[in-house]
C-alpha cells in the first residue's frame, strides 16, 4: 500500500472474501500486519490519498470480482479499485486453485512484457489459453476477467 500512488501497476496475491450483504465493509483482501483488512472502503477512501492510482490492479485471490449485484453493476472490491482510480483490474469470479493461479498469473505477467500495444484484454487472452493446456477443468483457469477498457 505504501507505493499504491508512485505504481503502475498493484498486484495482490492474497485471499479475498466478498459479501453480497455489505459489500463495502466485508468484501476485502487479507494483508499483513496489524490491520490485515483492506476493504472495499478502505480501497475507495484511498483515492483522496495519492496524487496517481496504479493504472492495473490485479487481484489474483478468490472472489474478487464478487459482491452486491446492482443496477449500474456489482459492488465490490473490482469497482472500489476502478473507482479509486484503476483503468483495469484483473480479478475472479469464484474461489480459484492456488497452483493454477500462479501458472496464469505468470503467464499473464510474461505476455504483458511482449513488444505490442498495451491491451491487457489480449494478454490475459493468451494467459488463459496457456493454462488451459495446462490444468484442462475450467474452474482452475477460467475464473480469471478483466474489467476496464483496452488502450
Amino acid at each position: 500500500m505504501k507505493y499504491m500512488g508512485t505504481s503502475d501497476v498493484a498486484y495482490f496475491a492474497t485471499h479475498g472474501i466478498a459479501s453480497e450483504d455489505e459489500p463495502m465493509k466485508k468484501s476485502f483482501l487479507v494483508l499483513s500486519g496489524s490491520d490485515p483488512f483492506l476493504t472495499a472502503k478502505d480501497i475507495m477512501d484511498s483515492r483522496k490519498k495519492f496524487y496517481q492510482f496504479p493504472g492495473m490492479v490485479i487481484l489474483s485471490a478468490c472472489q474478487t470480482g464478487l459482491g452486491k449485484s446492482m443496477e449500474v453493476g456489482v459492488a465490490g472490491l473490482a469497482r472500489a479499485f476502478m473507482l479509486a482510480g484503476a483503468s483495469h483490474i484483473i480479478m475472479s469470479l469464484w474461489n480459484v486453485d492456488d497452483e493454477a493461479t500462479a501458472y496464469l498469473m505468470n503467464r499473464f505477467m510474461f505476455h504483458l512484457q511482449e513488444p505490442s500495444l498495451f491491451m491487457p484484454a489480449e494478454q490475459l487472452r493468451k494467459a488463459l489459453l496457456d493454462t488451459r493446456k495446462k490444468y484442462s477443468k475450467p474452474s482452475q483457469w477460467a475464473s480469471f476477467s478483466l474489467f476496464g477498457v483496452d488502450y
